[in-house]
């Protein structure tokens, strides 16, 4: 028989190393307050776990000065910086984070009067001319990243001590690893902050970046719900730096296996990354983990478990779809490109809220050029007379606009069910919708002339500065800060100004909503 003391030792010792290992995911600024709020009546489990932080600290401390002890002294130095202090042209205000990339301050521009995050770059950055002259070409490149999802730098310089540093935009708000120590992301939340990294990453990704440290500490969340991604041109020079002394860079739970079997790592680590931190945002837990370095490594490796399997049961098949993909430890079944997992996200999206199995199905069905196919218009209006009972007047635009997805029956049943009220109407409509089918000889077949309002070439939609407003201003109410990445992304794919609202309004939440966007929409110039 067990041991009552033996059972409690193990249950303490458990949640020990929980929140041991909860605060390791967040920053030195943020690991006391986390603490301080699940301590709060055990001030001796409070005093453990930072006492396994302060040696962990150590450890890391040991293993940076040993890196870099052929470095001249003024290098090594690596105090904080009081409030006050001067550095350059940016007087500093607080220590606001510190991790295996550097300390960051909260400080002033004293030149524009602005408040920007300043980084001071680990040691081991900027030791040897070869690496300075490194860090600040790829520094340079991330600059000129023009995307709202990314933490653009502004600045780069150095102390007189010769320590590099970098200045970024400051955003009030927390990191999403922060946000997920208060528990798991509801689905729709988790996708909306993934579309938006998939939309810096892809904007990275055409300029040659890689980022190669994606993880949850290393995206921010506004007070807006913007998403910014921070780290750009950091990793892969520290990538270049480590390579010859055999450390790894970016956080092993997030790392891809090519990552840590030595390989190259390409645009593809980090669909792998976003991967895992979609995971953590819908579960709270790692999606690899052992008791161990040794047993997380053959985890991530060769486990042959799929991780979203152990997802809660809410999660719709749809993003559960898109998870696997991103996890495939062959590489070449991942997603090849962020445009094609951004593009599945956001059919997910659309319906995060609809029943797991209408999802799932809607999911494996490929979507079509919207200009490849054509359906007898009779046939369609009868199907829209069918749908009216249930979803009203606006039937016969969502059987047009799904009809344009649609290259079957069943995919346009699919396209049309999950607008049912509940599985009895699902069953009514498919009996009726095969009946009305049988009527009519006259299955979709190619188009070969475009629509009216159709551009006959394939060239990408132009919008004019109005009817992007326009469009911004009408579904940032409802889309929030996904909408501005959404119109891009359905505007490459629209060939008329039609089409692309009868898209866009498929992710909005109502019928109702749907038909004033569309109505405003109908009013604009163009």
């Amino acid at each position: 028989m067990q041991d009552p003391q033996d059972f409690m030792d193990k249950a303490r010792w458990e949640k020990l190393q929980s929140l041991f290992d909860a605060a390791l995911k967040l920053t030195r600024g943020e690991r006391d307050a986390f603490l301080l709020q699940q301590c709060q009546q055990d001030s001796v489990l409070l005093e453990e776990v930072r006492a396994m932080l302060t040696a962990h600290i150590s450890r890391e401390d040991i293993l940076k000065r040993t890196s870099v002890l052929t470095e001249p002294r003024s290098l090594q130095q690596s105090t904080r910086l009081p409030a006050g202090h001067e550095v350059g042209p940016y007087q500093i205000l607080e220590e606001i984070g510190a991790g295996g990339m550097g300390v960051i301050y909260k400080a002033t521009d004293m030149r524009l009067q602005r408040t920007v995050a300043l980084k001071f770059l680990p040691v081991h950055l900027h030791a040897d001319p070869m690496m300075r002259q490194r860090f600040i070409a790829e520094a340079r490149t991330a600059s000129q990243l023009d995307n709202p999802h990314v933490c653009v730098i502004h600045d780069i310089g150095e102390t007189l001590e010769g320590q590099i540093y970098i200045a970024m935009s400051y955003y009030d708000g927390e990191t999403l690893a922060t946000r997920i120590t208060r528990g798991p992301l509801e689905p729709e939340q988790a996708i909306d902050i993934a579309i938006q990294i998939c939309d810096g990453l892809e904007a990275a990704h055409s300029h040659g970046i890689v980022h190669r440290d994606i993880k949850p500490a290393n995206i921010m969340l506004t007070k807006e719900s913007l998403v910014k991604i921070l780290d750009f041109g950091i990793a892969k020079v520290a990538d270049v730096k480590l390579t010859g002394t055999g450390v790894s860079i970016g956080t092993l739970a997030y790392m891809a296996p090519e990552q840590l079997n030595g390989e190259e790592a390409d645009t593809r680590a980090d669909i792998w990354a976003l991967g895992v931190t979609l995971y953590e945002m819908l579960s709270g837990n790692y999606a690899f983990s052992g008791k161990g370095k040794h047993e997380a490594l053959h985890s991530i490796i060769h486990s042959n478990s799929n991780p979203a399997d152990s997802l809660p049961a809410h999660v719709p098949g749809s993003l559960r779809d898109v998870l696997e993909r991103a996890l495939q430890r062959d590489r070449e079944q991942r997603y090849q490109g962020m445009a094609q997992m951004m593009d599945h996200l956001i059919s997910a999206r659309s319906g995060a809220g609809s029943d797991p199995t209408v999802i799932r199905t809607q999911a494996n069905i490929p979507r079509s050029d919207a200009k490849n196919h054509q359906w007898d218009p009779a046939f369609l209006d009868a199907v829209a007379d069918m749908l009216t009972q249930w979803i009203g007047p606006i039937a016969s635009r969502l059987v047009q606009r799904s009809a344009k997805q649609a290259q079957n029956l069943d995919e346009l049943y699919a396209q049309l069910a999950d607008r049912l009220p509940d599985t009895a109407a699902r069953n009514i409509f498919q009996e009726q919708l095969k009946i009305r089918a049988a009527m009519h000889t006259k299955p979709p077949a190619p188009n070969t002339i475009p629509r009216t309002g159709e551009r006959a070439d394939s060239s990408t939609l132009k919008l004019s500065p109005i009817q992007l407003s326009q469009l911004e201003s009408a579904l940032l109410p409802h889309l929030g800060p996904i909408a501005a990445a959404l119109i891009r992304r359905t505007v490459a794919k629209s060939a008329s100004w039609g089409e692309l609202c009868d898209e866009l309004a498929q992710h909005l939440a109502s019928d109702l909503d749907r038909d004033r966007f569309l109505r405003a929409m109908e009013n604009t110039s163009h």
